[in-house]
């Protein structure tokens, strides 16, 4: 008989470890005379060692790389683990699930088995290099006297052989009885005592079985506690024309909306879904579709205030930042830490008003603003349903064929602080870990048994909502898994070829389990989803929009409550102003027609801020995006949604009357830094709506979007990370949004060209290719646009001789295009490279530039000709 004890100390004395194990092991050992290990392989110890180092990891990449270039399969994380078992360890069952979760039927799977096996064998001779390093490392420790560390080796060695004993089962008394002291204090008096009954079977079974049963026993009464049960997993909210007819104004159907928007709140579990279909919808003969996905994409994100835990919420650091940019105050490290002890309720605003410019009342209402964060629902996406049918755009641009539906995606995150036992080991001797997200609660492992335990001792860290995606990762029932078809229809958030059916079925599959409630308000067909709902073992309920929240019952209208007296708005909508470098030079110059670019190297705020009203016909940009490039660097969301409000507003007054604005911009995914400022807080921010709402505050009118689908991803990998069960699947974002803006007025059109240029509001081209041969970005900017973007506004919304200007001028595109095209083509670029390069790349379209600088003597102006001078900043250099 082969006990756990014998086979670290065959391993320490066959490597010259010269030490007791019992002496370090003795407090914790658990087995006894039945204990045998005989079955085990005699390396057991050497592949223990080589799986808590990573030696599978290079043979992993290899197969990895050989499925998807030779089988057309990409495995994910949890695919790759469970490569990694059998690689480690050679359990023949280890493979054989891994073929399951890779969900293909793969005709091939003896060669792939075969070949597999050759790859493991040719890096075996590896696995000694891993098992040097761990003999050197306990030399090391035992040299250095560091008792701790040994110990946190043996411990390591020890667990992971326990928990791997196919003998070694547990009975649900004995993890109770585990876990006693601290379900006593997690528990009431009645929820103790229930679990403590369902825990008094004796019959021992494989540890993994008892593990999840008392696993799911005790969420299950968690979440009964929290009236989980009543709650749905998934809403799904139809929003239709009809809908809107039942309200005599705009603004109440909005504020309907978003209290439907607050019941789902509370009517949705933890980490599960809300889904809004938007269709379109007419108002005063403008289609207000996108403008619903902006009002109710930002209230679903940020209609709560809450206060957030202080170990990772520092209001001191996000107010300072605020700050700094609304004031210019300037806050050292001390009086941050007097800021942060005011939010702990330390002090007084009153001790704080020593300091430079908090006497200011509305300094003193940012500060308390963020004694609290915003937040609600988080979140994923905007999918763009290509539909057969056309539907009416806006009077004004009726001849651009509208042909898509939106399906808004949120997931309801909401810190839950209550202990959950560890997924491996079943015990709740854990600790607190970091959020990876906001409103996810971790916890690590404490427990020295838990086969999860890394070699330097860290237990296993995991979450409930974690827990909630691989619960159903090994169950292969024909409800959970998601068929190839469905997970390839709805990879991107452009989707073509999809019918009512499809999306009910990607509803219910993607983001709910069997047995799962779901609630269908406005149902576009409550036959069909009830029937689907059936065939895949959904508790399918659907209602009226009505009968879900009586819209004649409300009193108050919540939109503008939220919209008009929200402090969030006014982090934002204010008015900033910027130092003035007066623009001495004649106007007309700049407004010329003489067939040269005109480039300003400026900011340009100050710059617009210059130029005569109504002057401008047509503006078209691509600003920076927050914090997306190296160029456009802000503090937090707040600050950068300033800086673009200002800009709008001060290109509100310079375009004409009726002038449209063609603004192009791509949601992100970054951290808003408005909560946190760590990792914990990236997510997908949606800058689509955020623009939307700053136009519509400057005065302006949008009259539709243009979506500029980009075709494949540039990356095949899907999102779902090899992934076929719910909650995994999340699309791959493959456009970006051209927003049409107009100014009031007759709105200025091109009547000849616009129904062939602009005939409908989804076009498909690609981005521009920046990357030659050898890696060199041929363009010096690293997000310039097509010529078509610009090409498309001017042709459609200009006149020969009008004047179109970019503020975020970039590479040159649009004045470029604007003078191809007989119009006076403007473009303002603070930055000296992008400058450089509009004047090479006019050169390369054989177009003259005249260029507007500033240097220590004032404004000065150079004429670039075809033939002439190709680099300002070189030429000054010199």
């Amino acid at each position: 008989m082969r006990k756990s004890l014998s086979l670290i100390q065959e391993f320490l004395q066959s490597n010259n470890i010269i030490i007791d194990p019992l002496s370090y092991l003795q407090d914790i050992l658990i087995e006894d005379e039945t204990d045998d290990y005989s079955s085990f392989p005699t390396n057991i110890i050497p592949r223990i060692i080589g799986d808590s180092y990573g030696y599978a990891n290079e043979i992993v990449k290899k197969i990895a790389n050989l499925l998807q270039e030779e089988f057309g399969i990409f495995i994910g994380r949890i695919q790759k683990l469970q490569l990694k078992k059998y690689i480690d360890y050679g359990e023949e069952g280890a493979f054989d699930l891994f073929l399951q979760l890779i969900n293909g039927t793969l005709q091939r799977k003896e060669e792939l088995k075969d070949r597999v096996n050759k790859i493991i064998k040719k890096d075996e001779p590896n696995l000694s290099k891993f098992i040097e390093k761990f003999v050197k490392n306990m030399n090391t420790a035992i040299k250095e006297e560091y008792s701790s560390r040994i110990q946190d080796y043996l411990i390591f060695l020890y667990s992971k052989l326990t928990t791997m004993n196919e003998n070694n089962q547990l009975s649900l008394v004995n993890l109770f009885e585990q876990n006693e002291k601290y379900l006593k204090k997690e528990l009431d008096e009645a929820d103790y005592r229930e679990l403590g009954e369902f825990c008094s079977d004796i019959t021992e079974r494989r540890r993994s079985e008892t593990i999840r049963q008392f696993n799911e026993k005790y969420i299950q009464i968690l979440e009964r506690n929290e009236d989980y049960e009543n709650k749905n997993a998934v809403i799904y909210l139809n929003i239709d024309q009809d809908l809107l007819e039942s309200f005599n104004s705009k603004e109440k159907f909005y504020g309907y909306l978003f209290e439907v928007i607050k019941k789902s709140y509370d009517s949705i579990q933890n980490h599960k879904t809300l889904l809004i279909r938007i269709r379109n919808i007419l108002h005063n003969d403008i289609n207000i579709k996108w403008e619903l996905y902006a009002y109710l994409t930002i209230f679903a994100e940020k209609f709560l205030q809450v206060e957030y835990n202080k170990t990772f919420y520092k209001p001191e650091e996000i107010c300072a930042d605020v700050l700094e940019y609304r004031f210019d105050i300037k806050l050292s490290v001390e009086k941050k830490k007097l800021l942060g002890k005011y939010y702990k309720n330390s002090l007084e605003y009153s001790e704080l008003e020593a300091m430079k410019g908090f006497q200011n009342e509305k300094v003193r209402k940012i500060v308390e603003y963020f004694r609290t964060s915003p937040a609600g629902f988080v979140f994923i996406d905007c999918f763009v349903l290509k539909t057969d049918e056309a539907y009416p755009n806006s009077k004004e641009i009726n001849f651009i064929s509208n042909t898509n539906d939106l399906l808004l995606v949120f997931l309801r995150h909401d810190i839950d602080k209550r202990k959950i036992p560890c997924p491996v080991c079943g015990s709740l001797k854990i600790s607190g870990n970091s959020y990876p997200e906001i409103g996810v609660k971790s916890w690590e492992c404490k427990n020295p048994f838990c086969s999860a335990r890394s070699k330097t001792n860290r237990g296993k860290r995991y979450s409930k909502r974690t827990i909630l995606m691989q619960d159903s990762l090994y169950d292969f029932t024909e409800e959970i898994q998601i068929p190839n078809d469905l997970v390839a229809l709805w990879r991107k958030d452009y989707v073509e070829k999809w019918d009512l059916q499809a999306l009910y079925r990607m509803i219910l599959k993607f983001f709910s389990y069997t047995n799962d409630k779901l609630m269908v308000i406005n149902a576009e067909n409550p036959g069909l989803i009830t029937s689907i709902g059936e065939t895949q073992k959904r508790l399918i309920q659907t209602r009226n929009f009505e009968d879900f929240l009586d819209y004649k019952s409300i009193s108050t209208n919540l939109f503008h409550d939220f919209m008009e007296t929200n402090p969030f708005f006014d982090q934002f909508l204010y008015k900033r102003a910027k130092k003035l470098v007066k623009f001495d030079k004649d106007i007309a110059t700049l407004y010329a027609n003489d067939e040269t670019v005109k480039i300003i190297h400026s900011d340009c705020l100050p710059l617009l801020q210059q130029l005569p009203d109504n002057s401008v016909h047509n503006m078209v940009t691509s600003p920076p995006y927050y914090n997306a490039r190296e160029y456009s660097q802000w503090q937090n969301l707040f600050n950068y949604l300033n800086e673009m409000y200002n800009v709008i507003v001060a290109t509100h007054r310079v375009l004409c009357e009726g002038g449209v604005f063609f603004y192009n911009i791509g949601d992100i995914f970054d951290n808003e830094k408005i909560v946190v400022q760590s990792k914990m807080g990236e997510k997908r921010i949606p800058l689509g709506a955020y623009i939307i709402l700053l136009f519509e505050k400057a005065g302006f009118t949008l009259l539709d979007n243009i979506i500029w689908y980009k075709g494949e991803p540039q990356s095949n990998r899907h999102k779902n990370d090899g992934n076929f069960t719910p909650y995994y699947q999340r699309p791959t974002n493959c456009y970006e949004h051209i927003f049409i803006f107009k100014k009031t007025g007759k709105l200025r059109l091109n009547s000849d060209r616009s129904a062939n240029i602009l005939d409908s509001n989804i076009q498909k081209f690609s981005p521009v290719i920046k990357i030659g041969k050898g890696g060199i970005n041929k363009y010096g900017h690293s997000a310039p646009f097509p010529p078509i973007l610009p090409e498309i506004s001017i042709l459609c919304f200009t006149d020969p001789n009008d004047v179109v200007l970019d503020p975020f001028s970039g590479s040159g595109m649009t004045p470029i295009v604007a003078v191809e095209n007989d119009r006076i083509g403007i473009g303002l670029e603070l930055n000296e490279t992008y400058t450089d390069l509009s004047i090479q790349l006019a050169k390369e379209k054989k177009l003259s530039t005249i260029l507007f600088y500033k240097d220590g003597f004032g404004w000065r102006t150079s004429l670039y000709e075809v033939k002439g001078q190709t680099s300002l900043f070189q030429f000054l250099a010199k």
